[in-house]
């Protein structure tokens, strides 16, 4: 019984580690929304080269 719990906690840890490999990280995601953003562009407010405001 005892090697059985074991072994079903064993596999839920790594069922744990496989769910976090799947998520990109924060860079991976930055340099993502910077290739595509999705109709938010910084140009928008900061203008295309920086020139207005700073939003804070």
């Amino acid at each position: 019984m005892r090697l059985f719990i074991a072994l079903v906690l064993f596999w839920w840890w790594l069922s744990l580690s496989a769910k976090e490999a799947d998520f990109i990280s924060d860079l991976e995601y930055g340099m993502a929304l910077y290739k595509n953003p999705r109709g938010v562009a910084c140009a928008k407010c900061h203008g295309i080269k920086g020139e207005q405001q700073e939003i804070t």
